[in-house]
């Protein structure tokens, strides 16, 4: 069983409403930069679709633990946002689709995650409340599902990194504000009358881990190309080389 601070009914809604401010507005500059770039960069769109997969899995969840109302809301939002970056993706990255079918996209996955979390929420109920044996198990099975999908979202985007050496395309205050969210709805958790749900904190820690090693490696790339670009500059060929003809002039010819 997971320790518990003395229940502070206030403290529980401070932390819990500011991981919702994190989690409500983490994917916003995200969404800007696509936007802004033209550009989705090595962000996985792979991760974002299992992103929202997991949106009405965790609502389903927490609505059927009783959990305070701003962790019920912090999925749902958690899933629009994803949805209008997998739109951007559809419509800037590379499959390039037209604005009125990444719109379209985007309407299908809102009306999907919605109907898939009431269904879910019923059937736990129900599976909770019955006596029957054979559908015990459903409750418990929910618990786990959102956690592994958590888990297995960040390989496709952990994979795209490695093979690319970048971290190019991807929000840094995206990560900053994601990881935010996960340690103040951990520690809204433990404020709560309720025992601790472990789903629920096992879900917020993993969302710190990973998105924390992104993060990371987002710094160690940024030291990187600062010495390379060092190096290059202190290069004396790479400061002035005779040899090597002017961008501009080369540029020129090939318009010639």
């Amino acid at each position: 069983m997971l320790p518990k601070f003395e229940p502070n009914e206030v403290a529980q809604l401070v932390l819990a409403n500011l991981g919702l401010i994190c989690w409500s507005i983490n994917l916003i500059p995200q969404a800007i930069q696509i936007y802004r770039t033209k550009n989705v960069g090595v962000l996985s769109s792979a991760m974002l679709l299992i992103w929202i997969s997991w949106a009405p899995t965790f609502g389903a969840l927490v609505f059927s633990t009783g959990q305070s109302w701003p962790i019920l809301l912090q999925p749902n939002l958690f899933g629009f946002f994803n949805a209008i970056c997998y739109a951007q993706y559809q419509y800037y990255g590379p499959p390039k689709r037209s604005l009125a079918v990444s719109v379209t996209i985007f309407f299908a996955l809102l009306a999907t995650i919605g109907g898939a979390e009431v269904a879910l929420y019923f059937a736990a109920v129900y599976s909770a409340a019955s006596k029957n044996s054979a559908v015990n198990w459903f409750p418990t099975a929910l618990g786990i599902l959102p956690t592994v999908q958590n888990f297995v979202s960040f390989a496709p985007q952990y994979y795209n990194i490695y093979i690319h050496k970048t971290t190019h395309g991807i929000s840094r205050i995206f990560l900053v504000l994601d990881c935010l969210g996960g340690v103040f709805s951990i520690f809204a958790l433990f404020c709560g009358k309720n025992e601790v749900d472990p789903f629920s904190f096992a879900v917020y820690a993993s969302v710190c881990l990973l998105t924390g090693g992104i993060l990371c490696l987002s710094i160690a790339f940024t030291i990187r190309d600062w010495r390379a670009g060092r190096r290059a500059s202190h290069s004396p060929v790479a400061a002035s080389d005779p040899l090597e003809p002017d961008a501009h002039q080369t540029e020129a010819d090939q318009k010639c």
